[in-house]
């Protein structure tokens, strides 16, 4: 089963999963925390990730995902819905490129009536001279995450007809507001400054989070969660991210179980953790910087 959770009204529907005729799926990404955001460390608390970090604190999700809430809006009153989904990891696993390069996931934000739709892909990250940076180009088509289905769609196709028309009214670009300061005002989200989508290690980061995570799960699903949330950038403005964790959903159907926590593992620092908030597109729409492990 493919869920979609709305935590805008503390509802979810669950959604059969449609077949997929392709072979590779292209699927959804600004490093760690900055200080000025990060949660102040206590006597006994687990160490705050550095600025730059792949891995990120329950505590930390949930304010940042809680500042999406409080400063993106589509109208004075009216919430963006499904902020939060989900998908079987198994079905991302099974799509992911498997040669010996390096990938990004990719996920570009859309919009359909008052809820968030997304198009993912993965792009090949090239090597340049420096060792954390990489270039790459987001690949000509993406796959539709909608009504439970992963539909491949000409990127260009998909991004007109729900991220940027300017002849549309009901665009992510035409409809969604946001407050880049909490004390501010809502201003309409602008193409040029404003996140259109965010970029993320796939092999380096997500799976690895995975791996981290993965054993003694075998009485659940793990399912990839998606969550929007508002994050500062160099200049202190709040901006459209994402991040990823995963979550557990047993056999039996008795709930959900997040693998998320403020705990420390040294030796595994993405267990119980969610991934890094990627690097956005834009400012930065043709290199990806992978942050400290």
């Amino acid at each position: 089963m493919l869920q979609l959770k709305n935590t805008n009204t503390a509802t979810s529907a669950a959604f059969s999963l449609f077949a997929i005729a392709s072979t590779t799926l292209l699927f959804p990404g600004c490093g760690g925390e900055p200080p000025s955001t990060q949660p102040q460390q206590v006597l006994g608390a687990p160490p705050p990730p550095p600025p730059d970090s792949m891995h990120v604190y329950d505590s930390t999700l949930t304010r940042l995902s809680g500042y999406f809430d409080d400063n993106v809006d589509l109208d004075p009153g009216v919430r963006m819905l499904y902020t939060e989904q989900e998908l079987p990891w198994s079905t991302m696993a099974a799509m992911a490129p498997t040669n010996s390069n390096k990938h990004g996931l990719l996920v570009d934000y859309g919009l359909t009536g008052d809820s968030l739709r997304l198009g993912f892909s993965f792009a090949r990250l090239a090597s340049t001279a420096k060792p954390d940076e990489y270039t790459y180009a987001a690949p000509d088509t993406l796959f539709d995450f909608w009504n439970a289905a992963l539909t491949p769609m000409i990127a260009r196709d998909w991004r007109l007809d729900h991220q940027l028309d300017t002849t549309s009214a009901s665009v992510y670009f035409s409809r969604v507001r946001i407050r880049h300061t909490t004390s501010g005002a809502f201003d309409p989200v602008d193409p040029l400054s404003d996140a259109r989508a965010d970029m993320m290690a796939w092999e380096d980061e997500v799976k690895a989070m995975y791996d981290e995570n993965a054993a003694g799960h075998g009485d659940s699903t793990m399912y990839l969660v998606v969550r929007c949330i508002a994050r500062a950038d160099a200049r202190g403005d709040l901006r459209h991210a994402i991040c990823y964790h995963l979550r557990l959903r047993p056999a039996n159907g008795s709930g959900y179980r997040d693998l998320l926590d403020d705990s420390y593992d040294k030796n595994a620092l993405l267990r119980m953790h969610g991934c890094d908030f990627g690097t956005l597109c834009p400012p930065t729409c043709a290199t990806y910087t992978e942050p400290a492990r």
